[in-house]
């Protein structure tokens, strides 16, 4: 479901040293804000991310985004655009009848988060147990003000699944995966779904983009030498995955193309 766009210059969202030479850092590239939608057979709707609200259109072009997020998009000319025709969470909820039971973040930056104001209060939300840091707490704003059914996933407690080293089974059924791929942030998660009959491998922005991916671009980091490793090991162990299992569909939170 795609609920808005972001546009920024590549160089906002990706390593400039991985770029190749048909890429320039400062060309304002369109990202799709994605969230998704599964439904478990037992376990209801499943969303993972949130996307956008309403708010973006209501109130353009930051909507509900934290003051310290207004004041980055600022200063690097990123912008928010979610014009009439793009359908905010709400109305993706409401137009196919969705009523989240389990909300699952890859990450807790803003363009993930800002669709939470939409989902019941009651939802389980989850997300990766060393995600939540005070730069989280300043870019998601109030988006979990009313939801009190916070869940935490501790991904050192994963098992080894080639080529990943710690993938939670969530409901215990082999049907759902919280996969840790770190580096983007310091908790950040894909998710492997046992769809039928093509499984996906949603990859939040550990990947940026299908065509990054394809030209190898690795994404941000804000931790530093560490943090740039990181992507380059998760980067790495979601391309192996992608050439091991080349049926798995691989979708991205910022394009609406899949691989």
């Amino acid at each position: 479901m795609n609920t808005a766009y972001i546009s920024g210059v590549l160089r906002n969202n990706a390593q400039p040293d991985s770029f190749p030479p048909h890429r320039d850092p400062t060309e304002r590239y369109d990202y799709a804000v994605m969230a998704f939608h599964f439904r478990h057979p037992t376990h209801g709707d499943i969303l993972i991310d949130t996307g956008f609200d309403r708010t973006f259109h209501e109130r353009p072009p930051n909507g509900n985004l934290s003051f310290t997020m207004r004041v980055y998009y600022t200063l690097t000319k990123v912008r928010c655009i979610q014009s009439d025709g793009d359908l905010p969470l709400g109305s993706h909820l409401e137009r196919h009848d969705i009523n989240p039971a389990h909300v699952f973040l890859t990450h807790l930056h803003s363009d993930h988060t800002a669709g939470l104001p939409s989902v019941p209060s009651q939802s389980r939300i989850y997300y990766g147990k060393r995600e939540r840091t005070l730069i989280s707490r300043l870019l998601s704003s109030n988006h979990f003000a009313e939801k009190s059914s916070i869940h935490l996933l501790d991904m050192s407690t994963g098992k080894a699944m080639a080529p990943f080293f710690h993938v939670v089974d969530v409901f215990g059924d082999a049907t759902f995966g919280a996969i840790s791929t770190p580096g983007h942030t310091r908790d950040h998660l894909a998710h492997l779904i046992s769809t039928s009959p093509t499984p996906v491998l949603i990859v939040g922005d550990a990947e940026l983009t299908r065509w990054a991916m394809k030209d190898e671009i690795l994404v941000s980091t804000i931790d530093g030498a560490r943090g740039k490793q990181e992507v380059q090991r998760s980067a790495t162990m979601i391309r192996s995955f992608h050439a091991m299992h080349p049926h798995v569909q691989i979708w991205f939170s910022h394009d609406e193309d899949h691989l």
